[in-house]
């Protein structure tokens, strides 16, 4: 395209501008709807991974255990409902 030969700066800036509005009056005229493509998407000749299933078992697996393990954590450590404490705090004398 044109503008300023390369190594020069345009203080203006007008060069830039030139080439912008150039390129959205290109842009403009291709009103067509339709879609060009560049290339046509290459087919795999195998198989990405054959082990998906294996891995999601696993993931289950794991998370299930996961969640037991933390759910017996927070309960060990949970205050019962009606200890010495709690009831001291409510106001009941023991």
């Amino acid at each position: 395209m044109g503008g300023a030969p390369r190594g020069t700066r345009d203080p203006s800036g007008l060069g830039q501008l030139a080439q912008m509005v150039e390129e959205t009056r290109i842009a403009a005229q291709e009103t067509s709807g339709r879609v060009r493509l560049a290339s046509s998407a290459a087919v795999p000749e195998r198989p990405v991974n054959k082990r998906c299933l294996v891995y999601t078992a696993i993931g289950l697996a794991l998370g299930l255990m996961v969640g037991v393990i933390g759910a017996f954590v927070l309960e060990y450590f949970r205050e019962p409902p009606m200890s010495g404490r709690r009831l001291q705090r409510i106001g009941v004398k023991l």
